[in-house]
Order: structure tokens, then sequence, then C-alpha cells
């Protein structure tokens, strides 16, 4: 895959065993498959904050805040109650309704790096959100 490969001329090698994801079980637990080159980092990477700015959420991760299923439910839950009351806050459907927002990683400053859940997961866009929301026509390797 051409995207793991910039992932790792950009981050290197990871000293020790890559990580064993049980991919069904994260699949079946968000009710969504995941793009390929997301799951090729997480299976090469441990949870990563990329130069002290991005947290990139991982399905293994125990560390506060960066665990896939419990950060994205969490964001997810928040996002639903500001919908709730401004409706027009969020200019997507949140996951996981169709095309709905799934969180990936979020920055420093607060905002939030998502997938935009239409269609094919490795044809996924991106979608950063803080107090403004903007769509990035590139998946997480070209992103990242």
């Amino acid at each position: 895959m051409a995207g793991a490969d910039v992932l790792r001329d950009y981050f290197g090698d990871v000293p020790g065993a890559p990580e064993t994801i049980d991919w069904v079980e994260v699949e079946t637990e968000l009710g969504r498959g995941l793009p390929d080159d997301y799951k090729d980092f997480c299976l090469n990477y441990p949870a990563i904050e990329i130069n002290g700015f991005i947290t990139i959420l991982h399905p293994r991760s125990d560390v506060d805040g960066g665990n896939l299923i419990e950060s994205s439910t969490a964001i997810l839950e928040g996002i639903r109650a500001t919908v709730q009351l401004v409706p027009e806050s969020v200019p997507f459907p949140v996951f996981p309704d169709d095309g709905g927002i799934l969180p990936w990683g979020y920055d420093v400053d607060g905002a939030y790096l998502f997938w935009k859940t239409r269609g094919d997961p490795d044809e996924w866009t991106i979608v950063v959100g803080y107090d403004t929301y903007c769509e990035h026509k590139m998946v997480v390797d070209g992103f990242a």
C-alpha cells in the first residue's frame, strides 16, 4: 500500500512487534468498516501524537482520550448535544447516520478530525471541525 510507505517515510519504523488488532471486533462495535490506510497505520504504530499537535485515535490505546471507541463515543455525544441546541452548528450528519462524521483524531486546539462515512471506507473524505467544519478530499494517510 503506497500510503503505508508514505507513513513509514514520515514516522520511521516503530521498534517492537506490530499491534494485534481484531478488526472484526472493532468494526462490529462501531457498526461500520474502517479505511485500510487507518488500519495499516494502527497495525504498525501505537496510539500517537504527531509533533505534539495531532492525536490519532487508536482502537488499542489505553491512554486517556486516545482510544478510538471510547473517545469517538464521547465526542459524538457532545456533537449530538450541540446539534440539538443549535442544529445549523454542524453541517454534516453525525455518525451513525448515513454519511455521518466519525472522529479519528483531534488537535491541541480542540479541532476534531473526522471521516465522512459515505460509501466505501477507502474513499471517505476528511472533515475538520471546531467552530466551523471543512471537508478535505483526501484520506487519512494523505492528510496526516
